[in-house]
């Protein structure tokens, strides 16, 4: 978006579109961390009660499997974006049908 606010080149019809483009990638950005955050919370739970009911060593593998998906997507969760839903906002709950 700085290039776009920036430049003398892009015309002016053009920089909505572009900031609609980083409003929809944003939010799509969003939504896979809301998801990947409830899915690996309910992993850990899933794990932890099955893990009371019927003790297992597969429960180690289990556990790494878990802490790997947050390894992988940790950086794109914590990677810093255009901030186009404004500075200090609350990230928008955006639900993919």
């Amino acid at each position: 978006m700085r290039t776009v606010e920036s430049s003398p080149d892009v015309a002016p019809e053009k920089q909505d579109p572009a900031l609609a483009r980083v409003v929809e990638n944003e939010g799509l950005v969003f939504w896979v961390c809301e998801r990947l955050d409830f899915r690996l919370r309910s992993y850990r739970y899933a794990l932890a009660n099955l893990v009371v009911e019927m003790p297992s060593r597969e429960a180690i593998r289990a556990e790494r499997a878990i802490m790997a998906l947050e390894a992988e997507a940790g950086p794109l969760c914590r990677m810093p974006l255009n901030d186009a839903f404004g500075e200090g906002t609350k990230r928008p709950v955006v639900y993919k049908g």
